[in-house]
């Protein structure tokens, strides 16, 4: 599974509209869409917020399959 994956289905999970996860990382709506939808590349320092916000551990995120 992909990172822009994980952090939708985080989302998801918790039941976060992207709406609400936007404007908490302080961007637009359809920038954070980009996010999750693999258009944009996930920063270290996003990707820490956007695990504050939805209270997801940041080492499961990052973890890659081999």
């Amino acid at each position: 599974m992909e990172l822009y994956e994980k952090i939708r289905n985080i989302r998801e999970q918790k039941e976060i509209k992207q709406k609400d996860m936007a404007k908490y990382l302080h961007m637009q709506p359809s920038t954070y869409n980009a996010y999750e939808n693999g258009k944009r590349t996930i920063s270290a320092d996003l990707l820490k917020n956007i695990c504050i916000f939805s209270k997801c551990k940041f080492g499961w995120l990052i973890r890659f399959k081999y």
